[in-house]
């Protein structure tokens, strides 16, 4: 156990019924439903900082709006080709998730959002230090694009929290996640 104590994460992701985040052609707004844009925007607002990596930042940079009092941490090799790009409520990293995460306590965050992608995941998994995760699974099979997590080195125990209905056909589901002791 450490002394310090880290904000509370939730990793978040839209995945087709086979499992896939990205197809390869399109952003996400193009293929996830407005219902789970709409339940990602909720999620958003229900915690008080993000964490992505670079590949998904740079397929939804032109969306964000940084905010100095929700900051986006982007994971990234190589912060410095990011220099020109750092503004208030925007920082780019390449700080272990336990650092990222120190750094974010210290600064009195309490709520984090995990937003992916496949790398970035199995980096704050591997590293324990996902509390939650939420799905939603939208009625779509790509057969081709980035999966949900890259390789982790020990398999992860999810305990199902929730399950909701988001419209018609998208389902959004609850887990909490078991690493068989504490980070």
């Amino acid at each position: 156990m450490t002394d310090v104590e880290y904000p509370q994460v939730t990793m978040a992701m839209v995945m087709s019924v086979d499992g896939r985040t990205t197809d390869d052609k399109h952003s996400t707004a193009q293929w996830s439903s407005l219902e789970d844009q709409a339940h990602f925007a909720a999620l958003k607002e229900t915690n008080d900082a993000i964490i992505m990596g670079r590949q998904t930042y740079d397929a939804v940079r032109t969306m964000i709006q940084p905010d100095p009092e929700k900051p986006r941490i982007i994971m990234t090799r190589n912060p410095e080709a990011y220099t020109g790009q750092q503004v208030p409520g925007l920082q780019f990293s390449d700080q272990t998730p336990q650092r990222v995460l120190g750094n974010l306590a210290a600064s009195g965050h309490k709520r984090v959002l995990l937003a992916g992608g496949a790398i970035t995941n199995s980096l704050f998994l591997d590293a324990r230090c996902v509390d939650t995760i939420v799905l939603t699974v939208e009625p779509l099979l790509f057969g081709r694009g980035e999966p949900l997590v890259n390789t982790l080195s020990d398999a992860i125990s999810l305990r199902l929290q929730d399950v909701q209905k988001l419209g018609t056909q998208a389902v959004a589901i609850w887990y909490g996640v078991s690493y068989g002791e504490e980070r």
